[in-house]
């Protein structure tokens, strides 16, 4: 199979990349927040990608999120969370309205961990995320990195086996 095929990289499977990214998101944001589960919604809109509902609300109360990703070197060497960030400054302009969660697709890219939070980025939020593990079932969340707390935690993303029973 095409490596572009397994990596939802066509245009016919770039929704199906983008829901999984959402699944990715949410299920780390939920392991930092100490939520069991947070829900949200593929809504890709002009400015955000997937929209989650906070389950601690009594109200509902939802909130719009852009992805995005640090790309792996083979299809942009020059991909940087730097570079995302100051592209966000300039794209967004409700920035403090989102949450900006970025996919970092490379192993162990010491660039991308010493990064810098640009000069007048005010998001409402900001976190990372990535796989750690050759098999990747397990991925590293960092947030929220708006704040000097932010914290970083390791989770399993929950795989299903072929059979369609969970592992």
């Amino acid at each position: 199979m095409k490596e572009k095929v397994l990596t939802l990289r066509t245009h016919l499977l770039s929704d199906h990349n983008e829901r999984r990214q959402g699944a990715l998101f949410t299920s780390g944001v939920g392991k930092l927040m100490e939520y069991e589960f947070i829900s949200f919604a593929h809504y890709e809109k002009e400015d955000y990608d997937i929209v989650c509902r906070d389950p601690k609300e009594d109200l509902l109360c939802y909130t719009p999120v852009q992805l995005k990703e640090v790309t792996p070197k083979s299809l942009n060497p020059n991909s940087t969370v730097e570079k995302i960030l100051e592209s966000c400054m300039k794209k967004y302009a409700n920035l403090d309205e989102l949450i900006i969660g970025v996919f970092v697709n490379r192993a162990s890219d010491e660039e991308n961990r010493s990064f810098k939070i640009p000069k007048g980025f005010k998001a409402k939020g900001l976190f990372l995320y990535g796989c750690c593990s050759p098999d990747h079932t397990e991925w590293f969340m960092i947030g929220d990195l708006m704040y000097t707390d932010s914290t970083l935690i390791k989770f399993t993303y929950p795989m299903v086996e072929p059979d369609g029973g969970d592992q």
